[in-house]
């Protein structure tokens, strides 16, 4: 029997946004945990979910980053107290953020130990990216999005995209050196989007299209110029065996089908249900379904092996909170 298992943040009655988990076989109703703000002792707000080698969530909160491991919630404060609009975890276990006017990372607990003797394997030392920008760099706000690949962390604001590289950063007694460990892409038009599959990333301008990251370099992908106005997610489309496509939510509420060389719409009945509501997420799940989340129609599941078909929709009737989603995980 086909199961679905996923983290939402979703909104509450338009006001109190809630945690969930949702795991569900292929009939019958959910399992869902709903986790409100007086619960996890957060701000009313989250904004991006991840999730370690250990099954241990972090969130983007308001007031940091929160973490629960099952049992409990903690938060973990950082530099002037900005807060988290994006997150990642790389292979080295640190939780990379995004946040207003900030860029940086968590230590994980056993580093936190093995660094200053520390007993409580919960503490995280948090590390500020920001100083080691050039100064004309450091001027940016909301941190949109977080990605990783094999190699770097990216980070996508408005007018800059910025590549931390962590072979490139030494870690002293009381601070760490980052002599060439950031890049920094400035644009005049707005980076529309910013995103990782198949260790490929991608982001898109107005003027360019989709244009995918290599090296030092932005190049232009032919037959994208329609996702110039910017995509809100890619992620993999694996119709048949072998497929290399992706599929791409964009800021006007169109999917499209991208294969390296064309560029099409998604002729399907989740194509037309997204128009109705904003898209805001999606993440391929572990059977190549593909889950996305909507500012008022709840999570839709989609099947590319039936050509995009809706195989489930999860919203108030099935047990949200509410209909309207932000992040998947």
């Amino acid at each position: 029997m086909k199961r679905f298992s996923f983290c939402i943040l979703c909104l509450f009655a338009s006001i109190y946004p809630s945690l969930l988990w949702s795991q569900t076989g292929t009939a019958g109703k959910p399992f869902i945990i709903n986790w409100l703000p007086k619960e996890y002792e957060g701000n009313a707000q989250d904004w991006g979910i991840a999730q370690d080698r250990r099954g241990v969530m972090y969130f983007a909160n308001n007031d940091g980053l929160l973490e629960y491991d099952g049992v409990t919630w903690r938060m973990h404060a950082f530099s002037d107290n900005s807060f988290i609009r994006s997150l990642a975890i790389g292979a080295d276990s640190n939780i990379y953020i995004g946040g207003k006017g900030e860029i940086g990372f968590f230590l994980p607990g056993n580093e936190m130990q093995k660094n200053n003797g520390s007993k409580n394997p919960f503490n995280r030392k948090y590390i500020s990216l920001t100083k080691y920008l050039p100064p004309k760099d450091q001027d940016f706000k909301d941190v949109w999005k977080t990605c990783i690949n094999l190699k770097s962390v990216f980070f996508q604001t408005k007018n800059r995209l910025f590549r931390y590289s962590p072979s490139e950063m030494a870690y002293g007694n009381n601070d760490s050196v980052c002599q060439s460990c950031l890049h920094v892409w400035a644009s005049e038009e707005r980076f529309g989007g910013l995103a990782i599959v198949n260790n490929q990333i991608y982001t898109a301008t107005a003027n360019k299209g989709l244009m995918e990251i290599k090296g030092d370099s932005l190049v232009s992908l032919p037959g994208t110029e329609k996702i110039g106005n910017g995509f809100v997610f890619i992620v993999p489309y694996n119709d048949t065996a072998g497929s290399k496509k992706i599929l791409i939510g964009t800021s006007d509420q169109h999917l499209y089908i991208y294969d390296g060389k064309t560029c099409g719409l998604l002729n399907s009945k989740a194509a037309d249900f997204i128009k109705q509501f904003n898209i805001y997420d999606a993440i391929e799940l572990k059977d190549g379904s593909i889950a996305i989340a909507t500012q008022g129609g709840g999570v839709i599941i989609i099947d590319p092996s039936a050509g995009g078909k809706i195989v489930r929709n999860f919203n108030k009737a099935s047990g949200l909170k509410s209909d309207i989603t932000y992040s998947l995980n």
